[in-house]
């Protein structure tokens, strides 16, 4: 099926030609003004009946990446030129005061029920759909949704009662065995802690029906006469003004009042865990604690402070614990991890550290995951025809394989003729296990991985520089090319010809980005070829957090997948033993976030209804599905339908969905319908097919994992673009400027799942 609707004329030069699959729901009904989803308009009217505020996001007017370009002052104007129409139309009915206006055309913000009818019949509009709660997209968000307690407290009682950490520039802390935070400061600490209770009372003081200025200016007076340094403000909030803290650069953290209080829950011990203890002399571990502070957005010094009070924490249960000190600290990820003897295991879990979350065996937990894709998505235009000062290409942004390396003079890599690799950076992180048990019964003898990572460290088994991020062709050819395959998608280029492009150069979808590759894989055991261990994903994720600036032009995409599969998000208690793997992970990937770093991931290919694998059921990360590529015919402003979705491809249930972007793209599964990429080009691979002037090594394959690469070069061209852009910014911009077509999904009748449709961008 598909819908129509009726929009106002464009009122700006044409979008980025690109073919997206974003998430939607339903596909009949009558056609408003401003264009809406059926079945979402439903969503969005249902949940407004109880009378509460919905969140929405709005195109108010189409912004091209050439205008974002080239002219961003200009296009961030015109975008709030457009949304000030609207403001103005629906007036009380939506909250501005916690609006973003995004430079790409889009509004993110609150309407009432009778606003969302306005918003209906608006001609300031040319399309809305479901926006993401504030306690879904915050940069806030402690593990076990605390803030989603919040919004639920005001519902219930109309306010909730909350703790705010400010964000003083360099704080640092101190976290106890006893539970207990202290905080460090100087007189410029204080000095800047009033600064900011001040700012933030003349934010708050607007909100209409607030609570809570009075509390904030009275702890800007009384703070001198503290005995104490201590950055915190306990508040009573309504649900408007939750959103407006939320989004303020100036609010660090938030949490429930009676449960900063309360003393942290136990550790969470994983059986597999004992079990190692109990049969091995060493067991390998990864250990996540509870969070003192929330990252949050960090100046530099603020992100160097919190790495060295995180550190400091790690250092402190090490001392207190003989026999820990092979632990590596993860500071971005909140964890430590390593190989520990059975002693000091049980010293550890006899301590009574309150600042232990989860402890979680390090075991293998995963695995690996353009002519006719180009010409669906419509890429040539946007590379071939100049406009304005040039192209888009994804030159200036970086692409970050986290994968199985990548082959650095793979002509495809290359610039200046082929001499010069655009692979920029690499690293290696591996598991090296002497005596690790297969999980599946029967029991199996005690089996051995090991680490592939050249010149490793002989505690931690990883490696760091050019040359330790290469393919892992030398050891298994198929997964020696996966790694490679997934960069060519995202950012490969040759100028070879070869014959499944007919005739034409070899492009991914950034063919200009730079490229760094981290190697991920250990060479396995027991019948396992090669095997991914949770702790390096973390390690992998932590080393970028280091390695990537805030607002770097950085996009990670990571095409591989844990075996363990979820309903939902796959943070807190939800994921039993592995927890500390899990919830160290989202950390990890919160901090990028808070960085303007999307992190992006493979859907899986297991043809699950509402199930994802990790790291794709994490938080803020991106989700992406495949659909197999099909020629289509293009009339004027409609679409003749290119297929249904992949029918291998995992799809994301709703809760998945409000966490993160989902997108699907181009993926396969159908003959020769695959992805086109480039495999490595060695000479000891099998049965080598090579294009016509032997410089490109060609292979058409599907999985969501040639997807998610797709989806990761849009990301990196956006970024090429404004390289400061949130990931909000990306999200939204790629969601809302195409063209809905409708597919047939695999859900059954009334499923709770949503729909999804095709997106494909008019020209450039």
């Amino acid at each position: 099926m598909s819908f129509s609707v009726s929009a106002p004329p464009p009122r700006s030069i044409g979008l980025l030609p690109l073919l997206l699959l974003a998430v939607s729901m339903g596909v009949t009904g009558p056609a408003p003004a401003a264009e809406v989803d059926p079945q979402d308009w439903k969503t969005l009217r249902t949940a407004s009946l109880s009378g509460r505020v919905v969140p929405v996001v709005v195109d108010v007017v189409h912004v091209s990446m050439m205008e974002l370009k080239y002219q961003h002052q200009a296009a961030n104007a015109r975008t709030r030129s457009f949304a000030d129409r609207l403001f103005a139309e629906l007036g009380q009915e939506a909250w501005r005061e916690s609006a973003i206006v995004m430079p790409g055309g889009q509004v993110a913000v609150y309407v009432t029920p009778r606003g969302l009818e306005l918003l209906r019949g608006s001609s300031n509009a040319l399309a809305f759909r479901h926006g993401m709660e504030w306690h879904a997209a915050t940069l806030l968000r402690r593990r076990g949704a605390d803030l989603s307690r919040m919004a639920q407290a005001t519902v219930a009682a109309g306010i909730a009662d909350i703790t705010i950490t400010l964000n003083v520039e360099g704080l640092r802390f101190r976290h106890g065995a006893d539970g207990l935070v202290t905080f460090q400061a100087d007189e410029a600490g204080q000095a800047s802690t009033r600064e900011l209770l001040i700012g933030l009372h003349s934010q708050i003081s607007q909100v209409p029906g607030g609570r809570s200025a009075a509390a904030i200016e009275r702890a800007s007076v009384e703070l001198p006469a503290l005995p104490s340094f201590k950055p915190q403000v306990r508040i009573q909030v309504t649900e408007r003004e939750l959103v407006v803290l939320a989004q303020n650069p100036s609010v660090r953290d938030m949490v429930l009042s009676s449960e900063l209080s309360q003393a942290p829950a136990g550790v969470n011990v994983g059986a597999e865990v004992l079990e190692a203890a109990a049969t091995q002399d060493r067991v390998d571990i990864v250990v996540s604690l509870h969070p003192a502070v929330q990252a949050g957005a960090l100046s530099k010094l603020s992100e160097d402070a919190h790495r060295a009070s995180t550190l400091a924490i790690v250092e402190d249960i090490k001392s207190r614990n003989i026999g820990l000190q092979a632990l590596r600290p993860l500071s971005a990820a909140n964890a430590m991890s390593g190989q520990i003897s059975k002693q000091a295991l049980d010293q550890l879990l006899s301590s009574n550290d309150r600042r232990l979350s989860a402890i979680s065996l390090n075991k293998p937990m995963g695995k690996p995951a353009t002519y006719i894709s180009a010409q669906q998505m419509n890429l040539p235009l946007v590379w071939s025809t100049p406009s304005g000062n040039g192209f888009i290409t994804g030159q200036g942004a970086k692409v970050v394989v986290m994968d199985s390396g990548v082959q650095s003079d793979h002509k495809a890599f290359s610039t200046q003729g082929g001499t010069v690799s655009r692979i920029k950076e690499q690293a290696c992180f591996g598991t090296t296990t002497f005596n690790y048990p297969l999980p599946q019964p029967p029991a199996q003898p005690q089996k051995r991985t090991e680490s592939l990572c050249p010149n490793q460290d002989p505690v931690t088994f990883d490696s760091f520089g050019i040359g330790t991020g290469e393919a892992l062709h030398g050891y298994s050819p198929s997964l020696g090319s996966h790694g490679t395959s997934v960069a060519g998608v995202a950012a490969g280029g040759s100028e070879a010809t070869n014959p499944y492009n007919f005739g034409l150069p070899y492009r991914g979808v950034a063919y200009e980005a730079d490229l760094w590759s981290y190697q991920v894989w250990s060479k396995g055991g027991g019948g396992l070829p090669f095997a991914l261990f949770g702790a390096d994903v973390v390690a992998a994720l932590d080393r970028l957090n280091s390695d990537l600036p805030t607002n770097s032009p950085a996009v990670v995409v990571m095409s591989l997948n844990f075996s363990a599969v979820f309903p939902g998000t796959c943070n807190g208690p939800v994921t039993g033993g592995d927890q500390a793997v899990y919830d160290a992970a989202q950390a990890a990937v919160n901090s990028l976030y808070a960085k303007g770093i999307a992190v992006l991931a493979s859907a899986g290919n297991s043809s699950l209804i509402g199930q994802l694998p990790a790291p794709a059921c994490l938080e803020k990360v991106v989700k992406v599905g495949a659909y197999p590529n099909r020629l289509f015919s293009q009339l004027g402003n409609s679409l003749t339908p290119a297929g249904i979705n992949s029918s291998f491809s995992n799809l994301p249930s709703s809760v998945h969905v409000a966490s993160s972007y989902t997108f699907f793209a181009p993926g396969g599964g159908k003959s020769f319908n695959d992805v086109l990429a480039q495999l490595t080009t060695m000479s000891s691979l099998t049965s080598p097919q090579f294009d016509p002037v032997g410089r490109t090594q060609i292979g058409l394959f599907s999985g969501t994992s040639y997807a998610a690469p797709q989806i990761a070069g849009a990301f990196a061209l956006y970024k090429s673009v404004f390289s400061a852009a949130p990931v909000t910014e990306i999200g939204s911009y790629l969601q809302g400027v195409g063209r809905g077509v409708s597919i047939e999904t695999k859900q059954p009748p009334n499923s709770p799942y949503l729909t999804y449709k095709t997106i494909r961008f008019s020209s450039l």
